[in-house]
């Protein structure tokens, strides 16, 4: 992304653009498809390709992977043409397989041996009934406040509540009411549509617990749910009704804590397995379990480092996450990043328990096995995952519930539709491929000329109209769009003064993306009742040139000119309104006002 920032924009930093460089190598070469990075960059390239300037030369282009992927493709003729595509999205000339030294590859390169998958099973636990009990009440609860409102799809919502609370499709409902709740008329029941959304949220982590108890220990999901309602807990002026929903997690808490531990016995599948191939292989050896979510990688590295078994607790399990999301979220800085790897490589931590960010790229020569914990991506992550095993007589297995082992036998089908597709690709003579790459280019060109005119009248249709970005909880803290910028054409920031008077600033531990250095959190300190604040996070406090910017978080705020209906946004670049990029007269004036020359 940082490469893709310097080349797009008015005044790119790069301003010979792709010419600049000799050769661009993409590792892992099958992520360039639409939207991702590396198409990003090759966009730029082919559209200087385009052009045809003879004084602007092209760089190489290398491909580098070990499995392309087909996506969704059902035949073998869906999956020719998703390789296709990849080939012309980085304009190949020459698609190259092993083929004749097929013996030595396998010499050189240990290909772990799949192990018959082994299906987990699913228990009732005191503390999911408990959970279940409050989901129905907040439920009610959220009925309740719906007949208060003269919202239609809030209403529509409370009438078809999906029924298993456990399934994604229950999360997908959790997030619709909320958005139909933050989309309300501005003079709609404030205090109905906050009630909602709260409860939604609530909604959405209990989910999320029902969602993990079978996989680890009780008291782990408990420590989840503790951090993920302390945006509630830590409000200590939160209003009657939200203090309420709170004390239902609360007097969960109660119940959880004066039980005793009892067994999972998904959890002693996975010890098994991990006793049998990394504590008896000695010394040397090295596991990696892959898990869906962060949070279940927090609960087996706090379940392998506490559960009282001696032989467990000294492989020292740590989680390997993304460094994309803050520590309290459960992400990673990059520092802590390369100290795991280190002392994974050295033995002195045995396990990693990894989310899908370990993947690709991690080369342990010592890890003898790679274990998914009911967790698959696609047929390219199968192929990766079990990459990660790098030793020979290196073992990968899956653990997993029935659904997961049935997605995983259409994995193996389409890795071997995809291993049939190359294979008949690579016997396209040289002229009869690249004009296979031609075609698609063509085809690719026409689809950007018309999404540029698409755009073109988008941006007519751009409002340049004053609007006001609007705290979705409170509906009272609000930015004019006059003190709206954005960074790198991206980052929408804060350049009113008055704002911080109306936030609070909590720091956090220091993580980077897109070249800004993320310190804190803005919490809004908008007033619900008498003496009560809403706490809402409006969004991260970065570091932009040595200055401190709030960005504003585009999942909790609405847009929205004057008091007509606001409008909910997944993404600010959907947000038809022009916003200015900030100018660095802004940049030293916004500094100024902050940090005010002492006398």
């Amino acid at each position: 992304m940082i490469l893709v920032n310097h080349l797009c924009g008015q005044e790119p930093l790069l301003r010979e653009g792709v010419s600049a460089f000799t050769m661009f190598i993409f590792d892992e070469c099958h992520h360039t498809r639409e939207g991702e990075p590396y198409n990003n960059i090759m966009y730029y390239y082919l559209k200087e390709k385009r052009r045809a300037r003879p004084d602007h030369p092209l760089p190489q282009i290398v491909g580098l992977t070990a499995s392309i992927g087909v996506e969704k493709a059902d035949n073998r003729e869906e999956a020719i043409d998703n390789i296709m595509a990849v080939c012309g999205n980085l304009d190949v000339d020459h698609l190259a397989t092993v083929k004749r030294h097929l013996d030595e590859l396998r010499r050189t390169v240990p290909e772990p041996q799949e192990l018959p998958a082994k299906q987990l099973e699913t228990r009732l636990y005191e503390a999911t009934s408990r959970i279940n009990d409050i989901v129905a009440e907040l439920e009610s609860r959220a009925r309740h406040y719906a007949d208060e409102t003269n919202d239609a799809k809030v209403k529509s919502l409370m009438r078809s509540v999906p029924s298993s609370k456990k399934h994604p499709e229950y999360c997908q409902w959790a997030v619709k009411l909320r958005t139909a709740a933050r989309e309300a008329n501005l003079c709609d029941n404030r205090r109905a549509m906050r009630n909602i959304m709260i409860i939604g949220d609530y909604l959405q982590g209990y989910h999320f617990a029902l969602d993990t108890i079978d996989l680890s220990q009780v008291h782990d999901v408990m420590k989840y749910l503790r951090r993920y309602f302390s945006k509630y807990g830590n409000n200590e002026y939160r209003a009657i009704q939200e203090d309420n929903f709170y004390q239902m997690f609360k007097d969960l808490e109660e119940v959880v804590n004066k039980q005793q531990a009892n067994n999972n016995p998904n959890l002693e599948i996975l010890a098994a397995t991990l006793r049998q191939y990394v504590v008896r292989k000695g010394t040397d050896s090295r596991g990696i379990v892959f898990v869906r979510t962060r949070m279940l990688a927090d609960a087996l590295v706090s379940w392998l480092s506490s559960c009282g078994e001696n032989d467990l607790i000294a492989l020292n399990a740590k989680k390997f996450t993304s460094t994309n999301v803050p520590e309290d979220e459960g992400g990673m800085t990059e520092s802590d990043q390369r100290t795991v790897l280190e002392q994974f490589h050295t033995g002195e931590v045995k396990v990693l328990v990894a989310t899908s960010v370990a993947e690709e790229g991690l080369d342990i020569r010592q890890c003898n096995i790679v274990i998914k914990y009911n967790h698959i991506g696609n047929e390219v992550s199968k192929v990766q995952t079990q990459g990660r095993s790098r030793t020979f007589g290196g073992v990968s297995i899956l653990l997993a519930f029935p659904d997961i082992l049935e997605r995983e036998r259409m994995n193996c089908l389409r890795a071997e539709l995809m291993k049939k597709a190359l294979h008949q690709i690579s016997e396209k003579n040289q002229a009869e491929f690249r004009c296979a790459v031609n075609e698609y280019q063509c085809r690719l060109f026409s689809s950007w000329d018309l999404a540029e005119r698409e755009e073109d009248l988008r941006r007519l249709q751009m409002r340049d109209v004053p609007f006001k970005v609007v705290c979705n909880l409170c509906k009272q803290v609000t930015v004019q769009s006059a003190a709206v910028r954005t960074i790198y054409q991206k980052h929408r920031v804060s350049i009113d003064r008055d704002l911080l008077n109306k936030i609070k600033i909590l720091t956090t531990e220091e993580w980077q993306m897109d070249e800004l250095n993320f310190v804190g959190k803005a919490v809004c300190l908008g007033e619900t009742e008498a003496n009560k604040i809403c706490g809402n996070g409006l969004g991260y406090v970065i570091k932009h040139k040595g200055f401190p910017f709030l960005t504003l978080g585009i999942k909790n705020i609405v847009i929205a000119i004057d008091d007509q209906q606001p409008k909910t946004y997944k993404q600010w670049q959907k947000v038809l309104y022009y916003v200015q990029e900030l100018t660095n007269e802004e940049l030293m004036n916004y500094a100024t006002m902050v940090f005010p020359p002492q006398e």
